[in-house]
């Protein structure tokens, strides 16, 4: 195929719904000339962004098989003047992502499918393959009432730009520095993944236009556990996302296989002894906040009543309420009572 005016000859492309684009590039339904709907990919590079990556990612993900993984079908680049366009198809799924479904589902279905994500895991780490994109978005349910499931992003075996990712919720602490990326950036990503899974809540931040990529950046820099976010774990679950989230890639678990072993074996007896409750210096009200993606509300607060929060109380209490200017209503609205109060007393006279 040489061109996209050949491809919109075979595939009939939906324009006017598109599906959510879980990262670079726009997705949408497409129907082949035997009317099998698939999903199509479409990502546009410049040149001088372009070294082949993208296309050796696919070409590397469609020698993989596996029953959790999203089959791509194939993979067209086209070159039309300063464009470097990719085309790729892939199985469409119509269930939804795991995020938007995980308030429908049971403690024990999150369970399952937690431990099925980590199996999947373990034999994509045997391959050689880090995610370094490991997130809720890319877990698809395939219909919209089971369970089955599939992964869309396959990970690769080089170490993506920064560029790729355009929320930073999910990265470790070693790709926002630009070091080299390995397996540990995986076991930490499937630590927050597991936290959001299971609360609703990215313990670092979700991106917005008051949670910047650079905030949440900062959060994940300063290596501090969320603890009263993850307090709302079970426990077995806490120990492992604990073991995930250490700044520090030696003291994460060293593979999935040690991840899955221990949660198989459970933390040890004294284990809930470290997590009773924090000094008072450790735990602040503003740090929960903004580990739940709520600093906004400190944001947009008005100077006046943060003002208010600084003044003690009594004199907050007998404090005069400043002055506000008539309006033009008011006026009308007093003129008017003087002259039916006139009126009034002329009648009675």
């Amino acid at each position: 195929m040489k061109n996209i005016a050949e491809f919109s000859q075979q595939y009939e492309i939906d324009y006017a719904r598109p599906l959510p684009a879980r990262g670079l590039g726009s997705v949408y339904r497409v129907k082949d000339q035997e009317e099998q709907l698939l999903a199509l990919k479409v990502l546009e590079l410049h040149p001088n962004f372009d070294d082949g990556l993208f296309g050796r990612l696919y070409e590397e993900a469609k020698k993989l098989e596996h029953p959790h993984l999203l089959p791509y079908q194939a993979v067209h680049i086209f070159r039309e003047e300063e464009v470097v366009q990719y085309y790729i198809l892939m199985d469409y799924c119509a269930g939804g992502d795991w995020a938007s479904r995980r308030s429908q589902l049971t403690a024990e279905e999150k369970l399952g499918l937690l431990q099925e994500l980590l199996k999947l895991l373990i034999f994509l780490e045997k391959e050689g393959h880090c995610l370094q994109n490991l997130k809720l978005e890319h877990l698809l349910f395939k219909e919209e009432e089971a369970l089955d499931w599939q992964l869309i992003n396959y990970g690769a075996k080089e170490s993506l730009p920064n560029y790729f990712h355009l929320d930073y919720a999910y990265l470790a602490p070693e790709q926002l520095q630009g070091q080299a990326i390995g397996p540990a950036a995986d076991i930490w990503a499937f630590g927050v993944l597991l936290t959001a899974f299971w609360t609703g809540q990215l313990p670092f931040g979700q991106k917005s236009p008051q949670q910047t990529n650079a905030k949440i950046k900062n959060r994940i820099l300063k290596g501090e556990l969320p603890r009263e976010l993850l307090r709302r774990l079970p426990l077995e679950l806490r120990y492992l996302v604990e073991g995930c989230l250490q700044k520090e890639p030696g003291k994460r678990w060293p593979s999935f296989e040690a991840l899955a072993a221990a949660w198989e074996t459970g933390p040890a007896k004294d284990y809930a002894q470290s997590w009773e409750a924090a000094p008072a210096a450790e735990v602040s009200v503003l740090e929960t906040l903004a580990y739940m993606g709520q600093e906004a509300e400190k944001a947009e607060a008005p100077k006046e009543e943060e003002q208010s929060e600084k003044t003690p109380f009594l004199e907050r209490k007998f404090k005069r309420q400043k002055s506000k200017p008539i309006t033009i209503w008011e006026i009308l609205l007093w003129l008017g009572g003087a002259l039916a109060l006139g009126y009034y007393l002329s009648s009675l006279s």
